[in-house]
């Protein structure tokens, strides 16, 4: 009505359709000069050894690359996924316009959109993303939901693990994201569709279901709810025994190089019947 032309609405582009039947690509240099051995070597260079945390957002699992893959408490990988891991109670913990903003940004290397575009150079490379990449977790949802997401034979693939979970000491039981992990009694826990009878033995009965494991570093930060900073962690006495419901679980899980490292103080019991080595830090 003001004198101007509407502009006809764009047309979305079309989404790529699979090639039933696809070509052999006998004109492709790359797949017809080069010996495998020499491929596969290409395909780990640029496609493998990548650091991702993974985790659930808007109901769906997503990756993001680590920005400090040598950090090794939970401190030094709260920047990559935007969520401080050792807030206190009643505090803003969780930043989603930060997660949603590295999606959109197009973190995730370029050269990944190679293997949704050639179904060979997929096949022959699948594997390297599978058994060189260290898969980071910081949330029990996410590691009970990721085998279900995943064909069962690349599970088998996974080789390297890495979690890391703050706890809290809270009323003298142990608690997980500020709600108990060990009991069934848990906001949002359906445990109908997960292995386990608490959100704490489902996450160690997925771990146990990757029998393909040949390192994994858990990280276990116990803190106070009340927990301020500069304050001393254990000024306060841990609940009776409270070791058996954490660790009893991780008797499942098979792995050649198994570290657990937890900020408690020993308490001298004996773990020698358990997969893990385990190591005190403050």
């Amino acid at each position: 009505m003001n004198g101007t032309t509407p502009h006809p609405p764009t047309p979305k582009p079309r989404g790529l359709t699979p090639t039933p039947d696809p070509k052999s690509q006998s004109d492709s240099l790359f797949l017809t000069m080069l010996l495998p051995e020499i491929r596969f070597i290409i395909y780990e260079y640029v496609f493998g050894h990548r650091n991702l945390h993974i985790f659930i957002y808007e109901q769906k699992l997503v990756s993001l690359f680590c920005q400090n893959p040598t950090a090794a408490g939970l401190d030094g990988h709260e920047a990559c996924i935007g969520m401080s891991m050792s807030q206190i109670p009643g505090t803003e913990w969780w930043k989603p316009e930060g997660i949603r903003e590295r999606l959109m940004a197009g973190v995730m290397h370029h050269n990944a959109a190679l293997l949704t575009t050639c179904r060979t150079i997929y096949h022959e490379s699948i594997d390297v993303l599978y058994e060189t990449h260290v898969l980071h977790f910081s949330n029990l949802f996410a590691i009970s939901a990721f085998p279900q997401a995943f064909l069962p034979h690349h599970l088998h693939l996974l080789r390297h693990i890495r979690l890391s979970l703050t706890l809290f000491n809270r009323n003298n039981v142990i608690h997980a994201y500020f709600n108990n992990a060990f009991s069934r009694s848990w906001p949002g826990w359906d445990g109908s569709n997960a292995s386990g009878g608490t959100p704490w033995q489902c996450a160690w009965s997925a771990v146990g279901g990757l029998k393909s494991l040949q390192t994994l570093l858990v990280t276990l930060e116990v803190m106070r709810d009340d927990h301020q900073p500069g304050d001393l962690h254990w000024s306060r006495s841990m609940p009776e025994d409270f070791e058996t419901a954490i660790l009893e679980p991780m008797k499942q899980v098979v792995c050649e190089d198994f570290l657990l490292r937890v900020n408690w103080p020993s308490t001298g019991n004996d773990f020698r019947e358990y997969p893990f080595r385990i190591e005190h830090v403050s």
